[in-house]
């Protein structure tokens, strides 16, 4: 008998990959399935559940098809897509970065309030928001292994409608004497299917306060202009990898603003430039707020990593070394003199494991105190309720 050829459709489809995924072994198999087919289709994830009856062309099938073998071959889906989800950006990933992770936006949540803060304390007691009485504030942030650029473009996109919030929260509690404006609520993120945006780093999350993509904080663009209007807001972000830093520039181009983008620097450094460098010169001692999310994975625990992040995420940007503290310690060798003295941060995303002997490290080696170093030490849970952010205050 002459063998009848297999006609797909989008539901046959969806239940085949769910069954064979599931049958491998692959974590989260419905969700694979689903973000495989939609890209491969062109689809939303609810446009596959509203067209089960449609077929799709030999093309999409052998597309699908070959996204079904490399995910059963262990390949993150965020590298078969090329694409990730962090807060309110969608990044381009491929192997040569980190795929970023949820608990790295909380470390984003943390920079925001330092940064609002520091405006806050110098914009205090000068008249009005226009700008106009508030002398210029200039805030410079030195992030060290951005990889995508994940952390540095979401603190350029949201830095100034948050501190403009932030400003005006505190004029309305009565903290600053800064004139009000209003601000519509925050309304929560969803997906299409109604559900709420996932923290498995595969569709978007947002910011922590829930706000919609594309307004992050609710706050229009005039009180972005009058923010510009007194704070100069200079970002830096290093990149020891030149193959890292193509994809962060990627992004940066593509995610960026005109305006956003002179208020950022993309630099190909190991921690940072050298002695001699024009940026060395410029933020010598003016630096607000160091921030880094470095590779922390001892070698004991490297080899306890799922197979997949071993296999396919770059190794130079989880391995620290033998104890996990190395690249921390180089980071607070190299950059305590760029610090600005008596109000600045270091704001690193931590190991669980690592974060009693990192404590010790900083008490022992740099001391507490405003005249030896750090004044105080601030560990942040993460989802897990376990030791994520660690807040060094200089």
């Amino acid at each position: 008998m002459q063998d009848i050829k297999k006609i797909w459709d989008v539901k046959s489809l969806l239940n085949w990959s769910l069954e064979y995924l599931t049958a491998k072994g692959i974590n989260q198999p419905k969700l694979s399935s689903e973000l495989l087919l939609a890209d491969a289709l062109n689809f939303t994830r609810m446009q596959i559940y509203l067209n089960f009856n449609h077929r799709p062309t030999e093309k999409e099938l052998a597309k699908f098809k070959g996204y079904i073998l490399k995910r059963v071959g262990g390949m993150p889906i965020q590298y078969i897509l090329q694409k990730a989800f962090f807060r309110n950006l969608e990044l381009y990933v491929d192997e040569n970065v980190l795929i970023p992770r949820p608990e790295t936006e909380l470390l984003v949540d943390r920079v925001l309030n330092i940064m609002a803060d520091i405006v806050r304390e110098n914009a205090a007691g000068f008249g009005d928001f226009s700008g106009k009485d508030i002398p210029e504030i200039g805030l410079n942030i030195l992030e060290i292994g951005t990889g995508s650029g994940a952390i540095a473009l979401s603190l350029i996109k949201e830095a100034k409608p948050f501190i403009a919030k932030s400003l005006v929260d505190a004029q309305k509690s009565g903290l600053n004497k800064l004139s009000s404006l209003e601000n519509e609520p925050a309304g929560s993120q969803l997906d299409e299917d109604g559900s709420s945006a996932g923290s498995d780093g595969l569709r978007p999350s947002g910011p922590a306060d829930g706000s919609k993509p594309g307004c992050i904080r609710s706050f229009n663009a005039l009180q972005a202009t009058e923010i510009s209007s007194f704070l100069k807001l200079k970002l830096t972000a290093t990149e020891k990898s030149q193959a890292a830093l193509k994809v962060a520039l990627r992004n940066a181009k593509d995610l960026l603003t005109e305006e956003e983008m002179h208020d950022a620097d993309f630099i190909e450094a190991d921690i940072i430039p050298s002695e001699n460098s024009p940026y060395i010169s410029e933020f010598k001692g003016k630096i607000n707020i160091v921030v880094s999310n470095p590779p922390y994975i001892s070698e004991k625990n490297y080899s306890s990593l799922p197979e997949e992040v071993r296999d396919y995420e770059p190794k130079c940007a989880l391995l620290a070394g033998k104890t996990g503290l190395e690249i921390y310690k180089k980071i607070l060798e190299e950059t305590l003199g760029l610090c600005a003295g008596g109000n600045s941060f270091f704001v690193f995303e931590i190991d669980p494991h690592v974060s009693p002997i990192l404590q010790k490290y900083i008490k022992e080696s740099i001391g507490t105190g405003p005249e030896k170093g750090p004044g105080n030490i601030e560990i942040y849970k993460d989802y897990n309720q376990l030791d994520r952010i660690m807040v060094i205050k200089i």
